[in-house]
């Protein structure tokens, strides 16, 4: 077990190249097939997205897994998902009176950060990532930024919410990879090149 303490300290917890790859195919696949999916409606759609991205970590992850972590991993990834939609169409319903796009910006953003502290805190605790909570602050902005960015490109309805989605898988991608090789090189500088192995 210290063995694999040690090993965990010295890498990064999760295979990034392949992390990402995945994650470019699955982002390249639910745009071709968005149209057919047999999803229907923000809240199964959103589900489906974050089980997707959600299993684009489950395969990457290092070192022996059981089976039955990395599928209450997807299903936790889903569900987070699923509810942060909820949770942003009863606040559209609240913010409806706020002109121009003050209400859907506002909306956005916070759905993004809050989802991504809240899958910052799944990866956590199942993954046993080392994430302190400056790590959560700055991947939510992220998200957020990355959100935003897709909004004012208007973006936001094309695809069913894919390219929110999408914009929001990298941006929390990339902060993980960051915040994952700080902690490797022991807050030294940056993180170091991306460890294929």
């Amino acid at each position: 077990m210290d063995d694999e303490v040690e090993l965990a300290a010295e890498r990064d917890r999760f295979r990034y190249p392949l992390h990402f790859g995945v994650l470019t195919g699955l982002t390249v696949w639910v745009t071709a097939v968005t149209r057919w999916l047999p999803v229907h409606g923000p809240v199964a759609r959103f589900g489906l997205y974050g089980a997707l991205y959600s299993c684009s970590l489950a395969v990457a992850v290092r070192g022996t897994v059981p089976l039955r972590h990395r599928l209450e991993f997807i299903t936790g990834g889903a569900l987070l998902s699923a509810v942060n939609v909820i949770a942003g169409i009863q606040a559209s319903r609240m913010l409806n009176g706020l002109p121009g796009t003050i209400g859907p910006s506002l909306i956005l953003a916070s759905c993004a950060g809050l989802g991504a502290a809240g899958y910052a805190v799944l990866v956590r605790t199942v993954w046993h990532a080392a994430l302190p909570p400056r790590a959560l602050v700055s991947m939510a902005l992220g998200c957020m930024l990355a959100a935003l960015g897709i909004l004012a490109l208007h973006l936001t309805l094309r695809a069913d919410g894919l390219w929110v989605a999408a914009s929001w898988w990298f941006a929390f991608s990339i902060g993980l990879w960051y915040h994952d090789g700080l902690r490797r090189a022991g807050r030294s500088g940056g993180p170091s090149g991306v460890d294929g192995g």
